[in-house]
């Protein structure tokens, strides 16, 4: 059974959880070497030179030694921390009406005196600049020279460009065009033998309100060689950071977590490719070595993105394809609706069982209504801290907890009833019921916990949920029942309280003959 929450493109996710392509992490090598061979082909097209051949064994060997010379940053980050160094909508926007035409010398982050054009009239500067760049002009060309700073638009002016991490945005409208002169025999062929050049799957850049040519993909140059395969992904699900941005959580094998751990320790602040089918889902920036195979993959636009590589990580991660037999599709509004219903489910299950609590125990009773109370306090807190959504599955979890809850308090209060009966003090009676119930409270609660991990462990989906919910209650409960109604009574006694209603008329600590007093109709 797959579930996908929050899913709007059904279509889209069918597709690619049939699909019989691999993941794959590669490392993203948008480097220098790389924009100096989106030049030469550049030069190679304009007649200048003949064939790349000449030049291409010297980029091949230099493209893994330029990689490490720029912090890579991206609009995705591995790891808990964010980054923002995305070229923004400002970066981009404003000049995606000519994302396919010339730059101008006004365009480079270098010294103008450089600029071959500088000689021609400005309104053939960008003419004479498409001429010499038949290629590098179909495509926005961005740089970040600072890890920190912004990317900043980049003309190819001189073979002399910065180093830094690139960034190259491809206007929809010319992307067959640059597949086109890429897919060509003689640029293959003098292609870098680590590397190879994919697109994004989505539009980083959608031209929102405008004409959806001119939405602008991401072109990466990804190396050949497989760092990790999905089939180590064991779970990937869409959540929130503290901030309420959307992110993945991902979870790997323990194979999957040690090569995972290697290839972080190795590649920090640079960019991982997640690749399903030859396009680029995401690219997140290695913040820090990951150890534990467990990994946060942050800065997806929003939550419809965020679901997206959720699903594809999980269709990486199959070890076959998906043949669809049955599909249901169940709408928020049904989804609420089921909702709304457990939790007034909840609420009245919760109102019988304080009724009986104060019925057959009087104030003792209302005194483990005040600690359940503070049980559901503590449990949804605890699930808003680890950012846990409350699923029907989960409302059932919390439901037994409420009734793990009242069954502590029902042992103690027997115990201690007991011991009234037996003619000791209050004060005694209830430490002696305490002590007594300890170990049968304790039990019944660690035996629980452990089928709860068990079934968190080795359940999955809904099952999980549940686990989760009943986990955190029952510690919750175990707080409530042993140590807070504990302390509401010796607060009671040392106040001047003489008499504690355990569901008799009267318990009178002072007076032996009337410790207990049942009366009988």
């Amino acid at each position: 059974v797959v579930e996908l929450p929050g899913v709007a493109d059904e279509g889209g996710v069918r597709s690619l959880l049939q699909t019989t392509a691999r993941l794959e992490f590669k490392l993203v090598r948008n480097d220098q070497s790389t924009a100096k061979f989106f030049g030469r082909i550049d030069k190679m097209l304009a007649g200048k030179i003949t064939s790349l051949d000449t030049v291409a064994t010297k980029d091949t060997n230099t493209v893994d030694a330029d990689s490490s010379n720029g912090d890579s940053t991206d609009k995705r980050t591995a790891d808990a921390t964010d980054t923002n160094s995305k070229p923004s909508a400002g970066d981009t926007t404003g000049k995606r009406a000519d994302s396919g035409k010339g730059k101008t010398a006004g365009d480079t982050t270098k010294d103008t005196s450089g600029n071959p054009y500088a000689n021609l009239p400005e309104a053939e500067q960008a003419k004479a600049y498409q001429k010499d760049h038949p290629f590098t002009t179909l495509f926005l060309t961005q740089v970040q020279l600072d890890p920190e700073g912004k990317p900043q638009e980049i003309a190819y002016l001189s073979d002399d460009l910065p180093v830094g991490d690139y960034y190259f945005l491809v206007p929809r409208k010319t992307r067959d065009q640059i597949k086109a002169v890429l897919s060509r025999t003689d640029v293959r062929a003098a292609m870098p033998e680590d590397i190879v050049i994919a697109f994004s799957a989505d539009a980083e850049f959608p031209a929102t309100g405008q004409d959806p040519e001119n939405d602008l993909f991401a072109l990466y140059a990804v190396t050949r060689e497989t760092e990790l395969t999905g089939e180590v992904i064991t779970d990937a699900y869409p959540s929130f950071d503290p901030q309420g941005r959307p992110m993945v959580l991902m979870q790997m094998n323990s194979d999957g977590a040690d090569r995972w751990a290697a290839i972080t320790g190795k590649n920090l602040k640079k960019r991982v490719a997640i690749v399903l089918d030859s396009a680029v889902y995401s690219a997140p920036v290695v913040q820090s070595k990951i150890p534990n195979g467990s990994s946060q993959i942050t800065g997806s636009g929003d939550a419809k993105e965020a679901n997206l590589l959720a699903v594809v990580l999980k269709a990486g991660a199959l070890k076959a394809p998906i043949r669809i037999i049955e599909e249901r599709v169940v709408g928020p509004s049904l989804g609420q609706d089921s909702i709304n219903k457990g939790v007034f489910s909840t609420l009245v299950a919760t109102a019988l069982v304080f009724l009986f609590m104060v019925f057959y125990y009087r104030y003792a009773g209302l005194v483990a209504d005040a600690a359940l109370m503070m049980n559901i306090l503590i449990t949804v807190a605890l699930l808003a801290a680890f950012q846990a959504t409350l699923t029907l599955p989960g409302i059932g979890g919390l439901v037994l907890t409420i009734g793990m809850a009242v069954d502590g308090n029902i042992l103690i209060y027997e115990r201690i009833r007991e011991e009234l009966a037996a003619g000791r003090p209050l004060a005694k009676a209830i430490q002696v019921g305490y002590d007594k119930a300890w170990s049968a409270v304790l039990d019944t609660h660690i035996t629980t916990l452990i089928s709860g991990a068990i079934l968190y462990f080795f359940g999955s989906g809904p099952v999980q949920g549940f686990a989760i919910t009943l986990m955190i209650g029952l510690v919750a409960t175990f707080f409530t029942a042993v140590f807070v109604t504990r302390t509401v009574f010796m607060l009671n006694i040392e106040r001047g309280a003489d008499t504690i209603n355990f569901g008799q008329d009267r318990v009178n600590s002072g007076d032996a003959s009337k410790r207990v007093s049942l009366d009988t109709p």
